[in-house]
């Protein structure tokens, strides 16, 4: 079944786009409206989307509940994108249901969805029959045009917004953010993350405009206890504090959540017994940059060898500026995707000194491993995905999956400087 699942979903297209909500909400009308029976938070903005997932749904868990998690894009395989409780859905059950749904679809004659709007519904599908107490999805692209801005919800979250997707999206912050912020609903909670001014402003006007219960959280508080790595997960992390408290999770519960969750792909640091070290991180995009620089920094990590792949939609040089200070050298790869930036193209448009171009990643950290220095990888999901279990095969150790949710290391005693509400507005 699962085979035959990852067949048809092949013949959809994974780097197929479409955006519209016409099709998902039509199979779900068909289907008699599997997400109304659901408590679903919907998640959009640029940066920090999968983080905030992640925390509120171990949050969520923390508190006794049947959580389902929906994201996007996966690193191995696709049952990541479809999680029960923290966990990828069995693939027997992935299977069973997704050729179920390939079936009624062929019934309805609504053949002609994309790779992202099966998996949208096969989501909501699975989560129903799971009878989950809550779920959670994370928006694949924008948000107005998502496919997951078809779904009934309860409260959504708007993380911080930068550029990326601007073909799509718009070239501005303020149109950028009226996309994202298209999730919003009447009298719903929306929790809005610290966000630059033109972001900020667009996104309070049309929540005014909608009659949103918009809260924007406070960005000076801070954790003593996350079980993502950075600086910037204090933001994400409040983000999901505030949309746990809006669906009346404790104050317990929230703190000894945001200590225990985990998320591959993010911060990933993996050792050798011989003493070599990789770090991955799926950073794409400038923020995303910043924020991996900033660790560095903070942390005096590096100077690493850099393994550098990107796809072509993203602005490639702004992402360099942040992160070649920490790099002492470079090899230039092609993650596996048909969207990827030729080489010579970015050798030609940035001053890159001590490079070496390997398209294959696999034989791109193969090399970087001969070198002195300890390896960063980053710059795109699609090369995450493609080295972690070569990793894993080649006897390193994720250092980042030690502890997790069946210990109790690293939990706080008390949550002495922790805050539900800290200084956020509401309107």
């Amino acid at each position: 079944m699962f085979k035959e699942l990852l067949e048809y979903l092949n013949q959809l297209g994974e780097s197929r786009m479409r955006l519209g909500l016409g099709p998902t909400r039509q199979i779900l009308d068909r289907l008699d409206s599997p997400d109304q029976k659901l408590s679903s938070v919907i998640i959009s903005g640029t940066n920090g989307k999968g983080s905030t997932c992640s925390f509120l749904t171990s949050i969520a868990m923390e508190a006794g509940k049947k959580v389902g998690t929906f994201t996007s894009p996966h690193l191995e395989s696709v049952t990541e994108r479809i999680q029960i409780n923290g966990r990828p859905v069995d693939e027997g059950r992935f299977g069973e249901i997704g050729k179920s749904l390939a079936a009624r679809l062929k019934e309805f004659q609504l053949e002609d969805l994309t790779y992202f709007e099966f998996l949208t519904v096969l989501a909501v599908l699975i989560f129903e029959k799971e009878h989950v107490d809550l779920a959670i999805f994370e928006v694949g692209l924008g948000g107005r045009l998502d496919a997951t801005n078809s779904l009934h919800r309860i409260a959504v979250g708007i993380t911080r917004i930068d550029f990326d997707h601007e073909k799509l999206l718009g070239n501005t912050l303020t149109k950028i953010a009226l996309e994202k912020g298209a999730i919003m609903r009447p009298g719903m909670p929306a929790i809005l993350a610290p966000q630059d001014p033109e972001a900020l402003l667009a996104l309070e006007q049309q929540a005014r405009e909608i009659g949103s219960r918009w809260i924007l959280v406070d960005d000076s508080l801070r954790f003593s206890h996350l079980g993502l790595k950075g600086f910037h997960q204090h933001e994400n992390a409040q983000c999901a504090a505030e949309l746990a408290k809006a669906l009346s999770f404790s104050s317990q519960d929230i703190q000894r959540g945001l200590a225990q969750a985990t998320l591959p792909g993010r911060l990933e640091k993996w050792a050798h017994s011989d003493g070599r070290e990789v770090w991955l991180d799926i950073a794409h995009n400038p923020s995303a940059a910043e924020s991996l620089a900033q660790f560095f920094t903070e942390n005096h990590l590096g100077p690493f060898h850099l393994v550098w792949g990107m796809l072509k939609d993203k602005r490639f040089e702004t992402f360099f500026k942040c992160i070649q200070p920490h790099c002492q050298t470079i090899t230039l790869c092609a993650p596996p995707s048909s969207r990827s930036w030729n080489l010579q193209e970015i050798q030609q448009r940035l001053p890159l000194e001590k490079t070496t171009c390997i398209e294959d990643p696999l034989q791109a950290l193969t090399f970087a491993l001969t070198q002195s220095e300890p390896v960063l990888c980053t710059g795109s999901s699609y090369l995450v995905g493609n080295l972690r279990p070569w990793l894993r095969n080649q006897g390193f150790s994720n250092h980042s999956e030690e502890g997790g949710r069946t210990s109790e290391k690293g939990l706080p005693d008390s949550l002495e400087g922790f805050s539900l509400r800290g200084k956020g507005r509401s309107a």
